[in-house]
């Protein structure tokens, strides 16, 4: 059979394709929505509405009544959410058996021939949801990562049931298919900054295990600014979003404005200054808490420079950042400037 596709790239026609053998698999009255960057399709019912910020965000919320995502938020909870986690799927369904739900349970499922379990699980009152939340959905594995299709229900509202029953259609209707590659803007390229997150990592009892996280920033040609760049990326924290998803670190909007010079020197050695952070970050000079405070700044440093030996400081000095941290003083300390 020859399939003849002409004025649309092949990417185009994977993902109308994908959508066409998504529509195919729809209730009566549903339509179909395609993230090309992420490379999933997904239906819902045909009178719901979805709203997202940025276009990789597409097809991830959907809900019976209009709502927003204001710039600066947390995704507000809908009746139909998808997301993709970093970490697989079994761990992320083990989540909802952690101690911020109650009566959590899951196991294991296929969904048009892929492996993944059906969780369902109610919020109590030591997470970020409000108590009773209910919720319901999917874990399914797309290559070692999670691809979560699942409701949430505030206590409040009525109608579990039926919403269920929209997370099992909505499920069996998705497509996978080559996620669109875009190029970064003009100008600009993408650094990893490194946070911690309870929910992903492999040893419970780690302070120093920390996992990336995107980041754009603009396009230098000296590795000072492109490191000074990231770093102060970092030290702005996670987002809303990200915080929703497990990601936490001891920097913030408090700290954002607190780095002070960056510079390279020979033999791999970076020094790194920085304002009174002690004054802004509290309790950091605990064992644990130090080695996730420095996990987060050397790793990130290392991502750009993987044999470079960070030196920081607190206004100038060495002795000062080791002392509030708890730490041995390094046995060189150069200046931040020539």
């Amino acid at each position: 059979m020859r399939i003849a596709v002409r004025g649309i790239s092949l990417a185009a026609a994977l993902v109308l394709l994908s959508a066409s053998a998504a529509t195919a698999a729809l209730p009566p009255g549903w339509k179909v929505c395609a993230n090309r960057l992420r490379g999933y399709a997904i239906g819902y019912p045909g009178g719901w509405y979805t709203a997202q910020l940025r276009a990789s965000e597409r097809c991830s919320a959907f809900d019976p009544q209009p709502f927003r995502v204001e710039p600066g938020t947390e995704r507000p909870l809908t009746r139909l959410q998808v997301s993709i986690e970093a970490a697989s799927a079994v761990r992320v369904a083990g989540w909802f058996t952690d101690r911020r739900f109650t009566h959590g349970r899951y196991a294991p499922t296929r969904v048009n021939g892929r492996g993944g379990y059906r969780f369902e699980a109610v919020a109590n009152n030591q997470g970020i949801f409000p108590a009773g939340t209910r919720f319901y959905g999917y874990v399914l594995d797309r290559g070692g990562r999670a691809f979560v299709v699942q409701t949430a229900v505030p206590p409040q509202r009525s109608g579990y049931a039926s919403f269920k029953t929209v997370v099992d259609r909505a499920v069996a209707s998705v497509r996978f298919f080559s996620p669109h590659r875009t190029t970064q803007a003009a100008g600009r390229r993408a650094v990893r900054v490194y946070f911690s997150n309870p929910r992903l990592q492999r040893d419970p009892t780690s302070c120093s295990e920390v996992f990336a996280r995107r980041r754009s920033v603009p396009t230098f040609r000296s590795r000072e600014q492109t490191l000074t760049a990231a770093l102060r990326s970092l030290l702005r924290g996670p987002s809303h979003a990200e915080r929703a998803r497990g990601y936490r670190s001891w920097f913030s909007t408090r700290t954002a404005d607190s780095l002070r010079g960056v510079r390279i020197l020979p033999a791999g050695l970076v020094r790194i200054d920085f304002a009174d952070l002690s004054g802004l970050i509290h309790n950091a000079g605990s064992s644990c808490g130090s080695a996730s405070l420095l996990a987060a700044l050397t790793t990130t440093v290392r991502d750009l420079l993987p044999r470079a030996r960070p030196v920081y400081s607190l206004d100038g000095s060495c002795r000062a950042f080791s002392d509030w941290l708890q730490q041995v003083p390094p046995r060189t300390c150069p200046p931040t400037r020539q």
